[in-house]
């Protein structure tokens, strides 16, 4: 009888564990960034990099050839229309580049760090 609830507990908890992977929300994208651009205050040169949204965690990772150069808080605003394609939004308002945010095709979110 206790192999019975054993098992049955495992088997729970595998579901369980399945299930959250299965909802966390983690969006990627591949970012080159043409030039040095001011990301959350640091400087990232010139070159491609990973970029990583946890909507879970609310923060947005950079990895440069593998390893993370940049982690930061991230918050969503809602666009009016769904984006055509993955659109990285910078400005240059201060006379340097500065990453603003990320829009993912598909959807309505402008992914903005802060």
């Amino acid at each position: 009888m206790r192999s019975i609830i054993t098992r049955a507990l495992i088997g729970i908890m595998l579901v369980s564990l399945t299930a959250t992977a299965a909802f966390a929300k983690t969006r990627r994208a591949t970012i080159t960034l043409d030039g040095d651009t001011m990301v959350n205050g640091k400087l990232l040169k010139k070159g491609d990099y990973q970029f990583t949204y946890n909507e879970t965690k609310g923060e947005v990772t950079f990895k440069h050839n593998g390893k993370e150069v940049l982690r930061a808080p991230a918050r969503t605003e809602t666009l009016d229309n769904k984006s055509r394609d993955t659109e990285v939004r910078f400005s240059n308002a201060s006379g340097e580049r500065t990453f603003d945010g990320i829009s993912f095709r598909g959807t309505r979110q402008l992914i903005e760090l802060g």
